[in-house]
């Protein structure tokens, strides 16, 4: 169990929420960092005029997975990610 004291969480508790918390940014980040690169990527920047356009082809023609791909690499960043911002900011 994580226990806090009067003042606020302790130096363990905090770094376990900062881990815990990298969780949804990472499944946050992963499809918007996807789009991002598609759109970028010099063989594809004349396929799509924005993001929307970027996301309805690629779920019409590789399905919703694909928005997740690369999504375990992204976790392995973001969950120690917070962990150490957090665990430091305390």
């Amino acid at each position: 169990a994580i226990y806090g004291t009067k003042e606020g969480l302790d130096l363990k508790a905090v770094t376990v929420c900062g881990a815990i918390s990298g969780i949804p940014i990472g499944l946050w980040l992963t499809p918007v960092e996807y789009l991002k690169c598609r759109l970028q990527a010099a063989h594809t920047t004349h396929l799509y005029k924005n993001i929307g356009e970027c996301a309805a082809y690629t779920l019409r023609n590789e399905g919703f997975a694909q928005l997740f791909k690369g999504c375990f690499a992204t976790l392995l960043r973001e969950v120690p990610g917070g962990a150490v911002y957090f665990g430091s900011y305390e």
